[in-house]
């Protein structure tokens, strides 16, 4: 395959075009960040119910839409507030998530056409513990790390965008590196069953690129906006980088895995040459909860 062809022209112009909108949104202000997080959010939950029906399976999908966007909500207006602190996030978003758990049992029990016990594509809306499972898994898969992510906009004084843009830079880097040396150099497949291009060349090629803008976020004091409570400086960073890349390959290949079941290429349409939001933002839902354990670790 030729690094410069067709296809990466429009993957790029598109790409282009999705950062300026995503960095837009993120450096205007806590509210349109919180907005572009809940498009996230939506978008990703509609695609995976919709491979979910693909597979002949009914999970409702008001259920994990209002659930997410209300923990959403409850991080955002703590971050608004200045009331989030970083070793509270899981004592105020895991307890809420806690308490509306017995509501996806209760959503199913009221469907206009309740499921029967007979094997998911014979039945006109699944089985009821398969769509119970799907809404569960819409909800730890993306509405949680996505939750986890909010705290990254805060210093303790007001709205600071710029952790987490350090961390999406990273997580963008390990996509271009990977994609650069797996094309060029890929030779040694990494998991042809879920994901036929992937290789081990691309693998390393993105682990370098992250650890790269780790380095460079640490090693400029660009990185200052975690410096008040952890010693974030170019060692942190490059861990930090090293943790992006890992887990955001394993991110790719649970959505392939995803995909594949279903047999379809890609989970939307959202973004040309990249495909939805499943396909755009399935590193991010893997690796935000290592990269926030990562910041536990290093208080």
């Amino acid at each position: 395959m030729k690094l410069l062809d067709r296809n990466f022209w429009v993957r790029t112009a598109s790409a282009a075009v999705f950062v300026v909108i995503f960095m837009g949104a993120t450096l205007l202000s806590v509210w349109s960040f919180l907005a572009l997080l809940a498009i996230i959010l939506c978008g990703s939950i509609i695609e995976l119910n919709r491979l979910a029906r693909r597979g002949g399976y009914r999970p409702v999908l008001w259920y994990p839409l209002a659930v997410g966007l209300l923990l959403l909500a409850a991080a955002g207006l703590s971050t608004i507030l200045g009331i989030w602190k970083y070793l509270n996030i899981l004592a105020v978003a895991l307890p809420a998530a806690v308490l509306l758990l017995p509501l996806a049992l209760v959503a199913e029990l009221f469907r206009s056409k309740p499921a029967t016990g007979t094997p998911a594509p014979a039945a006109p809306n699944g089985t009821p513990m398969v769509n119970v499972g799907i809404n569960m898994l819409s909800l730890t898969y993306i509405a949680l790390p996505l939750v986890l992510l909010v705290p990254f906009t805060t210093d303790g004084f007001g709205y600071n965008p710029r952790p987490f843009l350090y961390y999406m830079f990273m997580v963008w880097a390990n996509d271009v590196g990977a994609y650069i040396f797996g094309v060029t150099l890929g030779r040694h497949k990494m998991a042809k069953r879920l994901s036929p291009k992937k290789s081990w060349e691309g693998f390393f090629g993105g682990l370098l690129f992250a650890m790269i803008v780790g380095a460079l976020v640490g090693g400029t004091k660009l990185g200052g906006g975690l410096g008040e409570y952890v010693g974030a400086g170019i060692g942190w960073w490059i861990g930090a980088g090293a943790v992006v890349a890992v887990t955001s390959v394993l991110g790719d290949l649970v959505e392939s895995m995803f995909k594949r079941s279903v047999d379809v290429k890609d989970s939307g349409k959202m973004m040309p040459g990249h495909g939805g939001f499943l396909d755009r933002f399935d590193s991010v839902f893997i690796s935000a909860p290592f990269v926030v354990a990562y910041f536990f670790l290093a208080l």
